[in-house]
Formats: C-alpha cells, structure tokens, sequence
C-alpha cells in the first residue's frame, strides 16, 4: 500500500549559533570552515541545547553531564561490525541531503501552533542540525534507512534547521 502525505503549509525557521559559544580554534578559521560541505544530522529537540553547548559527539563518547551516548533503540548497537566497519554506531552521521537527515527514523517530529495561536497540529517541523565538514575527514555509505527518495530543491521547506 502506497501512501502519499500531502504537507499544505510550510514552516521553516533558522537559528544562528552564537560566534561566542565556539572556541577559539574555530572561530579564527571561520572562513576557512565556511566553504567546507554543508550536512545536516537529524536529532530529537530534547538533544539540541547539548548539541549547540558541545557540539556533535559519537555514542559511546561521554557528554557533558558525564553519562555515555547511546545509539537510538532500534538503531545500530556499539560494538556491531556494518560495511566491514567495526564499532559502527560509534560515529556522528550526517548526510548532505535534508531530506535524508529529516527521516524519522534520524529526526523528530514536533508539532507546531498556527499563526492564529492554536495548536491544530498542522504544522510538522522536523529537528535537523546544520554542520560543516571538513573535507576528506570523513567517509561516504550507503543509506541505512532503505527509504527511495529524490532530491528536490524545495528539500528544505518543511524542515526546522539550525546552523
């Protein structure tokens, strides 16, 4: 059965990062970091505040609070071996498509209020991060996800992103 979900209104909104909460390092090679490809990691929004405050970590890192990253449930398990790959899930995975990064199975759905203020659940955003990556510091897989998709330019409309 083939199901086709038709998104009448688009939202779309972008929050800048303050160039104080980067350190150092970063914030003199901004330029140079700017002309690096641009990727997007979808998240949950209970995430981002931990994102925004240290930035993208693996699982199996140890955050802020001390306690250690775990992969999702139903996702890759640390420790199991994929595209010959030990040790899979510890990685930060991005894509540099939106559409990819906004899957559900990568991001969140959050529910937006209308413009007239009501919560009438017809907004859907999806929490996706924006990120630059160095070039030739990372390396490029097959989709995990085995969803079809083409790209769109208008791949961006309906997505809640942060740079």
């Amino acid at each position: 059965m083939l199901f086709i979900i038709i998104i009448q209104k688009v939202v779309a909104k972008t929050v800048m990062r303050s160039m104080s909460s980067y350190d150092a390092t970063t914030r003199s090679s901004w330029d140079e970091i700017c002309t690096w490809e641009n990727t997007w990691h979808g998240t949950k929004s209970k995430c981002v505040k931990s994102i925004l405050t240290t930035g993208l970590r693996a699982a199996g890192s140890k955050s802020s609070d001390g306690s250690t990253l775990k992969p999702p449930s139903g996702h890759y398990k640390l420790g199991d071996t994929h595209f010959g790959i030990a040790d899979w899930a510890a990685a930060i995975f991005v894509s540099p498509s939106l559409l990819y990064a906004s899957h559900p199975a990568y991001s969140e759905s959050i529910f937006g209020v209308s413009a007239g203020g009501e919560d009438d659940g017809r907004e859907r955003w999806k929490v996706c991060i924006m990120t630059k990556v160095k070039p030739e510091t990372f390396t490029k897989h097959d989709p995990t996800t085995y969803v079809l998709y083409e790209y769109h330019e208008c791949d961006s409309c309906f997505v809640f992103f942060i740079c």
